[in-house]
Order: structure tokens, then C-alpha cells, then sequence
């Protein structure tokens, strides 16, 4: 039995025809001219882009609103910033405090420090006495608060005196030297000069009528 291909082949070119007309027939099986579909018009590309651009802005906004940077959280509050590394000057010694602890703080511009105490035994344990002009003992305390928290501290206590003469904010900081320290931050609220034995600070009195506050820090003992 013969078997016969069933693949189409090109009709020949008719003595009779023209190459015109061979041509039309023939051009079904050519490949100069497959099918290309409809043409996408280049307005509807631009449109495509905007949206992509706008979806990704309003995406990177959200994002940044959600996780201001610090000098954007500061900024609403009536007290700017400074970072901490030329207030604790007279209280740094080698390593200690810990460079990342340092870098984690912030005072307000308007402090001056204008004393320090050592109270270290075994474990560092010192403090600087401070004053903040054109400021009140809520402002200050909102600053640290917010403060601590962008610094990455746990803030374990926000109290006052049972005379109400100081407002006494404690945080913990794990710090990358392994160890956990601390921070006692005092504010004086009258102008009674009290002691406090729960930290043995003694806020004095502050120069020119400022509010006066202690910052103690200190390296907590190793639990083991």
C-alpha cells in the first residue's frame, strides 16, 4: 500500500498566471507575514508607568510614616536634640560607657553639665549633674521618655517622690559588651533638695533658677 504525505505543497506558478496572482495564492504559507496581533498604543504604556511609580511612592510614604527617623520624632517636641557624647565627657573612662550606649542618647540642647559624681565599687556606677534652661520638669521628662524609647531602652519605672519633688525615670539597656546597664534619670520638680535612697542621688540646686536633673549610669552586675 502507498501511503501518501498530507503536507500541503505550494501550488506551481500556471503558465497561464501572472506572478501577481500566483502570489495571493500561494500566501497562505508564507512566513514573511505571521500573525502580530493588535499593537499595544504607547499612551496606554505611559499610563501603566505612572501608576507604577505612584503605587511605589505611596508605598515608600507609608513606610517612612510608620518608622520616622529620630530627627523627625524630636522635631515635635519644644526641646531639641544633642547627641549624648559631649554630656558625658566627664563621666567616660576607657571603654565605659559602651560606645553603642552612648550613641543611643540624646539631651536636649539647652543642658549644661556643671558637675559629675563617681559611685563605682566594682562595676562602673557614675553620674552628671545637669541643668536645662527655658524648660519645665514635663518637658524634660517627655524628652527622655521618647528619648529611651527611640533609643532602644526599656523603660522600667516612671515615678515621682512621695512629696512630689522629683520625677525619677528608670530604663535598661542591653549593651554590646554583654552586659545590661542602666539608667536613672532624676528631675528636680521643686525647689526642695532632696535625697534619694533608692538611688543615692542628691539632685543640688541648679545655676540661674534652671531645672536641674541627674543622669546616673550604671553596669548591672553580672546575674551569674
Amino acid at each position: 500500500m502507498e501511503f501518501r504525505s498530507r503536507a500541503r505543497t505550494l501550488r506551481p506558478l500556471a503558465k497561464h498566471m501572472t506572478i501577481e496572482e500566483s502570489t495571493k495564492i500561494n500566501e497562505g504559507f508564507s512566513n514573511e507575514n505571521p500573525y502580530r496581533g493588535p499593537a499595544v498604543k504607547p499612551a496606554l504604556i505611559f499610563l501603566i508607568v505612572v501608576a507604577l511609580i505612584t503605587t511605589a511612592g505611596l508605598v515608600a510614604t507609608a513606610l517612612a510614616d510608620s518608622n520616622p527617623p529620630p530627627t523627625q520624632v524630636y522635631a515635635k517636641l519644644p526641646l531639641k536634640a544633642t547627641p549624648a557624647q559631649q554630656f558625658l565627657k566627664a563621666i567616660s573612662s576607657s571603654s565605659n560607657p559602651p560606645q553603642d550606649l552612648v550613641l543611643s542618647l540624646e539631651f536636649p540642647s539647652n543642658t549644661k553639665v556643671y558637675g559629675s559624681t563617681n559611685y563605682s565599687i566594682d562595676n562602673y556606677d557614675r553620674a552628671i549633674q545637669c541643668s536645662a534652661s527655658n524648660s519645665t520638669p514635663d518637658q524634660l521628662a517627655s524628652f527622655f521618655l521618647l528619648d529611651l524609647k527611640v533609643g532602644g531602652w526599656q523603660v522600667t519605672s516612671n515615678t515621682t517622690t512621695d512629696r512630689n519633688t522629683e520625677r525619677q525615670l528608670l530604663a535598661k539597656f542591653a549593651s554590646n559588651d554583654g552586659y545590661y546597664w542602666q539608667i536613672g534619670i532624676t528631675i528636680r520638680i521643686s525647689s526642695v533638695i532632696t535625697f534619694n535612697p533608692a538611688t543615692t542621688d542628691q539632685v543640688p540646686s541648679p545655676p540661674n533658677g534652671a531645672i536641674g536633673y541627674t543622669v546616673r549610669l550604671y553596669e548591672l552586675p553580672d546575674p551569674d
